[in-house]
């Protein structure tokens, strides 16, 4: 749970930076930003109102990390060549 606290603060932060991309020119990180956002907000979701079978939702939170784990890479990779 701590974890999860930890990167609930750093999506805040990345969300005010969203906010502050979105009247700027950088459209390309806004995009990247965004997805990676929505994506945290997914787990978030699942982590705290879990539902469906065990199964389900071990399968549908393993999907959902594989896309968050994408989005990050992809911005990671974005922000080391800035």
């Amino acid at each position: 749970m701590k974890n999860l606290k930890k990167e609930k603060l750093k999506n805040y932060q990345w969300q005010e930076e969203i906010k502050k991309l979105k009247n700027g020119t950088d459209t390309e990180i806004y995009s990247i930003l965004t997805e990676y956002y929505v994506a945290y907000e997914k787990i978030y979701n699942a982590a705290t109102n879990p539902s469906g079978s065990l199964l389900s939702y071990n399968a549908e939170r393993s999907k959902l990390f594989t896309d968050l784990t994408e989005k990050q890479t992809r911005l990671e990779m974005y922000l080391g060549g800035k």
